[in-house]
Order: C-alpha cells, then structure tokens, then sequence
C-alpha cells in the first residue's frame, strides 16, 4: 500500500489556501472585476477556506497509522506522543509568530488600515501576541485574525491533539461510534456557544482517525470498492453544492464533506501505482510540496499582504492585474521563501529526518 500521495494532498491543500488568502488580501474596497471569466473563477475560490478542513482530516489519518494496529495505543505511550507533536509543530510556529511581529514591526504600512483584509491583522500588542503563543488565540474572536491569519488552526489542531487520547479512550471502552457520537456532542455544544472557532474540524479530526482504522486495521479493513468510490464523489460533490448555496449550517455542511473526503482517502490508499492520481500526488514536485506545506502555512499570511499593500501604495494597477501578480508572482516567491523556512526551521524539529 502506498501512502505518498498525502504528502501530495497535504501540499496542493496548502498551496490552495495560499491562492485563497491572495483573493482576500488583493480583494478590497467591495472590488469586482468586469472579467465574467475571472469572477466564475474566484466563485470557486472563494472556497478555498475548505483545504484547512483536509489538514485537519490528513491530521486524524495519519496519527491514526501507528495506533490502530496497537489496540489504539500511543506507540512508547501517551507522553511520546505529545513530546512528538510539540517537537513537530510548536517551534516552527513559534518562529513563524516572531518573524511575523517583526515584519509588521519593520514595515509601517503593515501597521495602519487599508479598506483591505489585513486590518483585521492589526493592532498587535501584549494582550493578543500572548494568547498566540498560549495557542488560545483562536478562543476569542479579537484575537483569532491578529498578526497572522493563518495560525488560528494551529491553535484548534493543537487542542485537538489533548482530545485524541479521549477518542481513542472511548473507542477502547465502548467503540468508535459511541467515540464518534460523544465527539460529535461535545463540537455541537462548543458551536453553539463558540461557533467562530469552527469546532466541526473536531469530526473531521475523528473522521480522519475512523478512515485510517478501515485502512490500516489488519482486521477491519475496508479494500477499494468502485461503487462506494463513485458514492463518495457524488457525495463530495453534493457536500461542495450545499456549501456553495449554503442550503444548511456550515457546522453540518463541512462535516459531510468532510466524511467523503475522509473515506476518498481510504479508497485511493488502495488504487494501482499506475493510476493517474496516484502518479500524480506521488510526482517529486508534489512530495516536495508536500514537505514544505506546513511552512507554507506558517509564513505566507505576512507576506501576501504585505505586497498587496505595497503595490496598492506604489502602483496603480487595475484589479484584475494584480490578483494576477498575487497568484504568478508572489505565489511562488512565497512557496521559495517557504521552502528556505523549512530548511533552517521545520526541518530541525522534525521527528523522522527520512
């Protein structure tokens, strides 16, 4: 069974959000382009938003490999486990946080409003660069935007990490869909009362967990079935339909898709090296893309907007140019500096240098 295609998803889902995040730092002032073409492109990545949701599913299925073959036990117990997710995420985020108060430090226009979607970045000061570095930044909705947009879901993932060892207590107890019921209450009882800290990724967590126990388990797993996969895609499509239109609550809405994406994962685990998908998520550059999408993630809130205010300060442009140079310039500066990040930071903390 091959696994590399994840690394491939992880890196196209990273470089989305990328592509996202300059739709909204270029988008200002209520701007719409006479573009018929370029505006039924933006519909569609408007909903780049979702690609963090795949982080968070790759996230439960991937943790998921060591334990569901180990009575779902922590390999070298409960306190291996979060040394290794402390080790592999906090210190590049960490680093990222500083270099992102520093740049808006360094640069002034970063430190005034533009009519742009980086004024919900600013003001930093003590109150919100605290709860960044205690990873509660994403509990209050003043502090969750605040100096890096991006890092809210390290926060949530990160917490979501102490509710891992409950799930897996709960599946050895009883079985996983009560696990899965008593995780789907407690995110319906937080999204009542926080629903701006988006707590259905919780489900998609758990639903990345239940994938990878039908994957992976020697004695429950589930092989390639062509109808449950066409199921799936129609189901993932539908998911994309009702979110678009937003026919019901996104808390609902993303938890299904979030199921198809889920269990698309568990069915491509099993297609032939030579299928086209796996060809292609496995290619070197997705790999590397791939190793460098947490880096990606880190940094490239900053500078987005960054030189999206710049060329609004020094040039103008018309808007469909430079949403164009955010995308075939900045972009791949971006993932550039992005992998130079992961060279002198990510790559020092990671747990497995193979």
């Amino acid at each position: 069974m091959k696994i590399k295609f994840l690394d491939g998803i992880r890196g196209y889902s990273a470089l989305i959000v990328v592509i996202y995040h300059s739709y909204l730092f270029t988008y200002f002032n209520n701007t719409v382009s006479k573009n018929e073409f370029l505006n039924n492109l933006l519909s569609i990545i408007k909903l780049g938003y979702l690609s963090v949701g795949v982080f968070i599913i790759l996230s439960g299925f991937c943790l998921a490999i060591p334990v569901v073959n180990n009575d779902m036990n922590f390999k070298g117990g409960m306190q291996r486990y979060f040394k290794r997710r402390f080790r592999r995420i906090i210190p590049p985020y960490y680093v990222a946080l500083i270099l992102s108060i520093i740049v808006i430090i360094t640069f002034p226009v970063l430190q005034v409003n533009s009519n742009t979607n980086w004024d919900s970045k600013i003001p930093i000061n003590f109150e919100n660069i605290a709860a960044h570095f205690l990873l509660i930044h994403n509990l209050k909705t003043y502090w969750i935007s605040k100096i890096n947009g991006a890092h809210w879901s390290v926060a949530l993932e990160w917490q979501i990490y102490f509710l891992f060892p409950i799930m897996l207590f709960i599946w050895k107890k009883a079985n996983w869909l009560i696990s899965l019921s008593i995780t789907f209450i407690f995110s319906y009882g937080v999204n009542i009362y926080l629903p701006f800290t988006r707590p259905q990724y919780i489900v998609l967590f758990f639903l990345g967990l239940l994938s990878a126990f039908y994957t992976f388990n020697n004695e429950h797993r589930l092989k390639f079935n062509k109808y449950f996969f066409l199921f799936l895609i129609i189901l993932f499509a539908i998911a994309l339909v009702i979110i678009k239109l937003k026919l019901i609550p996104e808390f609902y809405s993303e938890i299904i898709l979030g199921l198809s994406i889920a269990f698309l994962l568990n069915q491509i685990a099993f297609l032939p090296d030579k299928n086209i998908f796996i060809i292609f998520f496995s290619s070197k550059i997705s790999a590397e893309l791939g190793k460098i999408s947490y880096s990606l993630y880190l940094i490239h809130g900053p500078i987005l907007a960054l030189v999206n205010l710049l060329l609004l300060k020094y040039f103008n442009i018309k808007y469909e140019i430079q949403l164009l140079i955010m995308w075939f310039v900045i972009t791949p500066l971006t993932v550039f500096l992005s992998k130079i990040f992961y060279e002198l930071v990510e790559s020092k903390f990671l747990n497995n240098k193979n």
